[in-house]
C-alpha cells in the first residue's frame, strides 16, 4: 500500500515537535502541548544496577501504576580487553597488600569470565521520568 508524502524545505524537527518543554532551575519538568494544558513531569535517575540482576517481572509494580511515566535504561558494554586489563591491575594492586585473598581469587575469577565471554562490563543508567 502506497501513500504519498508530502515534501518540503521544513527541518525535521521543526515538523515534528508540537509543544516547548521548560526545565528552568526546578526538579520538575514543564511542557506546554500546543493544544491542551499544561503537563508537569520530574525525573528519577537509578544509579545502581540490581544487585541481584534482573528478573522477569521486576518492572511489574511499576506498570501497573495508574500514571503515565516514560523508563529509559541503557548499557554501554566496555571493550573485553579494556574490562581485563582494569581486572589486571586491581589483582596486582591486591597482591602487593595482602598477597592472595578471596577477593584476588574473585577478580581472577572475573578474568576468566571475560574472556569466555561469560560476564560483561559496562555503565549502566536509568531514568524514570513521571
Amino acid at each position: 500500500h502506497e501513500k504519498d508524502v508530502l515534501v518540503s524545505d521544513t527541518r525535521l524537527g521543526d515538523a515534528i515537535i508540537d509543544s516547548v518543554t521548560n526545565f528552568e532551575n526546578y526538579d520538575f519538568v514543564e511542557n506546554r502541548p500546543n493544544r491542551g494544558g499544561q503537563r508537569f513531569a520530574t525525573t528519577f535517575d537509578l544509579r545502581d544496577y540490581p544487585s541481584g540482576g534482573t528478573y522477569p517481572g521486576m518492572w511489574d509494580e511499576a506498570i501497573e501504576q495508574q500514571f503515565e511515566f516514560t523508563l529509559v535504561q541503557t548499557f554501554l558494554f566496555e571493550d573485553r580487553n579494556k574490562a581485563k586489563d582494569k581486572f589486571k591491575k586491581h589483582v596486582a594492586d591486591l597482591g602487593s597488600v595482602e598477597r592472595d585473598s578471596r577477593q584476588t581469587e574473585e577478580l581472577e575469577n572475573a578474568i576468566e569470565a571475560i574472556t569466555l565471554g561469560d560476564k560483561a562490563f559496562g555503565r549502566y543508567h536509568a531514568s524514570l521520568i513521571v
